[in-house]
């Protein structure tokens, strides 16, 4: 009973304590449980789609699968209406059935880009010996579909839930797809394990990508405050018919390190202006140049350029002699050369 009493007053002391700390309500209503009916959500909904892989019932034939595919797209909307009102409380009700009806109208075309990218890995993995395993087995497939879905929710501007979609997925996969990101149909990623795709990042038609593979910003534009920058381009560009393999990390153009660069090229420019005319009256030779970057003139170089530059001058000249001669006068100079070297310069070669 002591023991009791004694816990009972620790656990109202350490309730206190927890209720004083930061905020206990938070900026949402109704938010409890809120990530098990977004697991439930995408459930339905790759249920709707592939009822003969995803789905609860063991029935085959049109009819069946009619009926399986109206009862889940019908939960789904339930279950989409519930989360929306509590993410976006301010909208009307009409206002919600109408983003719904939007949503699930577009069901048909995720389906339709699925296919193709069903198609790419069955295409681009030996191994997947049926389009059923790419569903059933392939990671990739799992991350992909749960992108499709969140991607519309978040072009539609509906806030939080593409996320939270996204990260499940992450959380399943080990594959971080930001639901902003723009990719083309027949997209596959082999293996996956630790692909990161950033928000921003624009990927064209018949893209393979491996695993470790990360599509991320090189630094962010800051504000007058020191804060990122939100809403602008941050990610890289990838084309039509591209394989990006195992641990490669493609990153935008730091702006930044352009800007550097091109006071470099200014000041470079104005220290030609003031100093290039000396070194023509000088009489150096051009491989003592550089080119200006903005008006294309000879700019001086540095003695340990210089160096270096009359090193390469001397090896172009070089082969530029030997392209001259063809292999068998190349020989004949060379035993030539070697016939009058010193008695014992062979013969110590030799040992």
């Amino acid at each position: 009973m002591k023991h009791d009493l004694l816990h009972q007053q620790a656990i109202r002391e350490i309730t206190e304590r927890l209720i004083s700390t930061g905020s206990m309500d938070g900026t949402l209503e109704n938010c409890p449980g809120m990530k098990e009916r977004v697991a439930r959500l995408i459930a339905l909904l790759r249920s709707a789609m592939y009822p003969h892989i995803f789905g609860a019932s063991s029935r085959r034939g049109s009819v069946a699968s009619a009926i399986a595919v109206s009862y889940n797209l019908q939960s789904a909307a339930e279950i989409l209406e519930q989360i929306l009102t509590t993410l976006q409380p301010e909208r009307t009700e009409d206002e919600t059935d109408t983003v719904i009806l939007r949503f699930l109208e577009q069901i048909p075309e995720i389906k339709a880009c699925l296919e193709t990218d069903i198609q790419a890995a069955y295409d681009g993995d030996p191994a997947a010996m049926s389009r059923d395993e790419i569903m059933l087995a392939y990671p990739a497939f799992e991350a992909i579909s749960i992108y499709r879905i969140a991607h519309r929710l978040y072009k539609m501007g509906i806030p939080m839930l593409p996320r939270m979609m996204t990260e499940y997925a992450h959380q399943l996969t080990g594959i971080d797809i930001h639901p902003g990101a723009t990719i083309g149909n027949y997209f596959f990623i082999d293996h996956g394990t630790g692909v990161v795709i950033g928000e921003t990042t624009t990927i064209g038609e018949h893209v393979k990508l491996y695993q470790g593979v990360t599509l991320g910003a090189k630094s962010f534009e800051l504000d007058e405050n020191g804060n990122p920058v939100k809403g602008i381009k941050r990610h890289p560009d990838i084309g039509n018919h591209v394989i990006v393999y195992a641990g490669a990390t493609i990153r935008r153009h730091d702006p930044h390190r352009r800007q550097l660069r091109d006071r470099r090229q200014r000041v470079a420019h104005a220290f030609h202006r003031g100093r290039a005319h000396r070194s023509r009256r000088r009489g150096a030779r051009d491989e003592d140049h550089l080119t200006c970057v903005l008006c294309r003139d000879p700019l001086r170089r540095l003695p340990f350029e210089r160096a270096a530059a009359r090193r390469i001058a001397r090896i172009v000249r070089l082969r530029r002699t030997m392209r001259t001669f063809s292999g068998r006068e190349a020989f004949r100079r060379t035993r030539r050369r070697r016939s009058f070297a010193p008695a014992g310069a062979n013969s110590a070669r030799l040992l």
